[in-house]
């Protein structure tokens, strides 16, 4: 994300975490049902938020499971 301002009835775009990179991918709908109900009980802000630190979980399991094998 860029920093952007227009005067012109704009905006303002700003990129909190600048060490990032956008990912798309297709999930189904019934997951992301899911993940709604699981981010708002969790108090995560949104729905990137639970991705991220279920990748960060998973990564942290497989690194785990690789040392004591």
């Amino acid at each position: 994300m860029a920093n952007d301002f227009s005067d012109e009835g704009g905006f303002i775009e700003v990129d909190l975490m600048p060490s990032t990179k956008t990912v798309t991918l297709k999930v189904p709908v019934e997951l992301i049902a899911k993940m709604d109900e699981v981010y708002k009980q969790l108090n995560y802000a949104n729905r990137s938020e639970l991705i991220r630190a279920a990748i960060q979980e998973f990564l942290k399991h497989i690194n785990e499971t690789k040392r004591k094998a």
